[in-house]
């Protein structure tokens, strides 16, 4: 009866989506094959998600292909600038790389949005000490042993030192090393 045929009904239904998932799952088994591979394919299925364009950015840094994991990068934080951490992540891909001139705005922009932020706090002290700002220096060293990690804190330390110094403020003694 019209019972019976229902249930068979259900059953080709439940079969036939069962088979056409499972041809889908075996046909994205490839991208699953390296990252290489796999932050590609997700940049094609979602353009406009800045994650998946921050992961292949990071992908190609890794990679050694600066040039493209920066345009990569800077996509995804034009999608989304309002991302802490991602905007440092690329900032600490410049110093990294020694240009800590184009990593400043970077860091200042994290560091606006989420001024407790924790990464990058020593790499932007390092920055503004290769330019010479030294003012900014000392405050961000300072806001660094504040929010920063605490294995940072010699290090922070050491950089208010430095910058005392070239402020020709008195010194204390020097912080050990």
């Amino acid at each position: 009866g019209a019972g019976r045929r229902g249930r068979t009904l259900v059953t080709a239904a439940t079969a036939a989506l069962l088979v056409l998932g499972l041809g889908k799952s075996i046909v994205r088994q490839r991208v699953w094959h390296d990252n290489d591979i796999l932050f590609d394919q997700t940049v094609r299925d979602a353009p406009l998600s800045y994650r998946a364009h921050l992961l292949r950015g990071r992908n190609l840094a890794v990679k050694k292909r600066l040039r493209e994991a920066e345009a990569e990068l800077r996509l995804g934080i034009r999608l989304f600038p309002y991302d802490a951490g991602a905007t440092v992540d690329v900032a600490e891909a410049y110093r990294r790389s020694g240009f800590c001139k184009p990593a400043i705005p970077l860091y200042e922009w994290s560091f606006a949005i989420d001024s407790t932020l924790r990464d990058g706090r020593l790499g932007y002290v390092y920055c503004l000490s290769v330019v010479e700002r030294w003012r900014d220096t000392r405050q961000q060293a300072f806001a660094g042993m504040r929010y920063g990690f605490p294995w940072e804190g010699k290090w922070l330390r050491n950089a208010v030192f430095v910058a005392d110094s070239a402020l020709g403020r008195p010194l204390r003694k020097r912080p050990p090393i």
